[in-house]
């Protein structure tokens, strides 16, 4: 009785927000399938390819050369991706849109990083919006 007390106020919640709460229940899924897409991209030599199945708002912060000059510079130093573990991960909603952040430990050839991605969820697809890497060996090669 008490569990489904709460169910009501939370489904509320999702839909006053503006997504639905699928998008919410759905949401790391999909962004740690995208993320295991992104590094089969990157494995690949694809970067652009990354770039270009990503959000808007991704589009308008970053010009496509220097994102995939990015790309292109991690794999170079520190190779291929060998092997990431999900460290942490959040979904939240807000401004009408599902948003989900995934923190890995990724290991490459030639190193390990910390890798951070934010995507936006939107009809069941994970599109990224952000990414970062922290790696001393990226930086020191």
């Amino acid at each position: 009785m008490r569990a489904a007390r709460l169910v009501a106020p939370l489904a509320s919640l999702a839909l006053a927000a503006g997504c639905s709460f699928g998008d919410l229940a759905s949401g790391h899924a999909e962004a740690q399938k995208a993320v295991d897409e992104f590094h089969a991209r990157l494995n690949e030599g694809r970067a652009g390819e990354i770039y270009d199945a990503a959000s808007d708002e991704l589009h308008r912060s970053a010009a496509r050369q220097r994102f995939v000059d990015l790309l292109e510079a991690v794999r170079r130093k520190l190779g291929k991706v060998t092997g990431t573990k999900n460290e942490g991960w959040q979904v939240n909603a807000r401004n009408l849109k599902t948003y989900v952040e995934l923190t890995q430990a990724t290991r490459f050839e030639r190193g390990e990083a910390h890798e951070s991605f934010v995507f936006q969820v939107r009809d069941g697809k994970a599109h990224l919006l952000r990414y970062d890497i922290r790696s001393d060996e990226l930086i020191m090669r």
